[in-house]
Order: structure tokens, then sequence, then C-alpha cells
């Protein structure tokens, strides 16, 4: 594994570790956690642009890799988690509902990259997939809860980051297996 690979797959790991524990926090003390709620957004958003931003790049070699779409949604979550660290609590709700249709529409790119490319990937189709599936069923989650059940939202939030930090230590191993 070359210092580039060690570095994502560090970056991978820490992230995931530091999710798990921030998603295991939310569901155990929702009350604190919502107390936290727009930063926790706003790093969440930033690290996961961080992680397309590099996968884009990373892959930007590799023929009928859409090595773009990753560029675009990471420089986009990190525009997005940059305006919410800098208005923290202007205009929360119609955020949170820019954060699931955002999300909903990363994970349907997720799916058509994982889609296109599972003959050349077929150790990553798998792993992006369940990334997509995440994406997708909580961007639904965060548009809804809103309108039609406020008490739930922190906790469905807890829930999304517990599993994207499992998430990320899983793409984490996955990436060091794909890699010797």
């Amino acid at each position: 594994m070359n210092e580039f690979s060690k570095k994502i797959y560090y970056y991978l790991l820490v992230c995931g570790l530091i999710f798990t524990i921030i998603g295991l926090y939310g569901v155990f003390n929702p009350i604190g956690f919502s107390n936290y709620l727009v930063y926790i957004l706003a790093l969440f958003f930033f690290m996961s642009g961080i992680k397309n931003f590099t996968k884009g790049f990373e892959y930007r070699n590799v023929p009928n890799f859409h090595w773009g779409t990753y560029l675009f949604l990471g420089a986009i979550e990190i525009i997005l988690s940059l305006s919410l660290f800098h208005n923290p609590f202007e205009n929360q709700i119609a955020m949170i509902i820019y954060c699931g249709i955002f999300m909903i529409i990363k994970g349907l790119f997720i799916v058509l990259n994982s889609i296109f490319n599972r003959k050349l990937f077929p150790y990553m189709a798998n792993m992006s997939l369940g990334t997509a599936l995440i994406d997708i069923a909580f961007g639904t989650l965060l548009i809804l809860l809103p309108f039609f059940a406020q008490q739930f939202f922190t906790l469905c939030l807890a829930w999304y980051i517990l599993f994207s930090g499992v998430n990320f230590i899983a793409a984490g191993i996955s990436f060091k297996k794909a890699q010797k």
C-alpha cells in the first residue's frame, strides 16, 4: 500500500470511529445530542466531503469511473458544512431538508456509479451500495421528519451517524483489502 492509500485507510478508520462514538452518544443521550446538532451535522458533512473529494481525486485516472461526480459531491458537502459552521441556527429546518435532498441525490449518484462500474470494481460495488442505501433512507427521513415527527429527528440523525461510522470502518477495511 502506498503512502496516499495508507492516509485514506487511516482517514476512513478515524472518521468511522469518530462517527460511531458520536452516533452512540446521540442514541443514548438524545437531549445532549440535540444541543450540538448543527455542529455535528457540519462536522459530518465536512468529513464526508473530504472523503468523497479524495476518492474522486484518487480514481481520476481510472477509465469508466465517474470521479468528477465524487469531486462535485465532496465540494458541495464541504460548502454545505462551511455554511452550517458560519450560520448555525439560521433556517435550521430548511437546512435539514436541504441536507435530506442532498443525501438522496448523493445516494442515487453512488447507486448509478456502482451499477455502471460493477465489473471494473467488484470490491467497491458492495461497499458503495451500502453507503448509497444509508444515504437514501436517511435522506428521506430527514425530509419527512421535520414535518411529521420532530421529536424523532435527533434520534434518526444519531442512528444515521452511527451507521455511517460503521460504514466508514467497513470501507477502510475493504479499501485495505483491495490495495493488496
